[in-house]
């Protein structure tokens, strides 16, 4: 990740806070760590983030002079799919 100011950092969570994408979970006093985590909502944006990883997978295949791997393409989503539903049961 590229560096990012403190204060950007907490600007951009505090908007996803407020939109209802991310929540803060305090772990105890000050200066104990505070735990970010998507929401029920924010965790919706999920199998469009796949879709996407899968299409970028897609896209370098092409590009890169090979014939696109369906099988490989299609055991990466499956694999994405089941970590994708791992982490919602999880609740993260």
């Amino acid at each position: 990740m590229p560096d990012v100011s403190p204060k950007v950092l907490a600007e951009q969570l505090n908007e996803l806070i407020a939109d209802d994408i991310v929540q803060r979970q305090e772990t105890g006093k000050v200066p104990a760590p505070v735990i970010y985590s998507l929401t029920e909502y924010g965790r919706t944006i999920l199998p469009v983030l796949v879709a996407v990883r899968i299409w970028g997978q897609r896209h370098i295949e092409r590009f890169g002079n090979q014939e696109p791997d369906q099988e490989s393409l299609d055991a990466a989503s499956a694999r994405a799919s089941a970590s994708l539903e791992k982490s919602i049961a999880s609740g993260g």
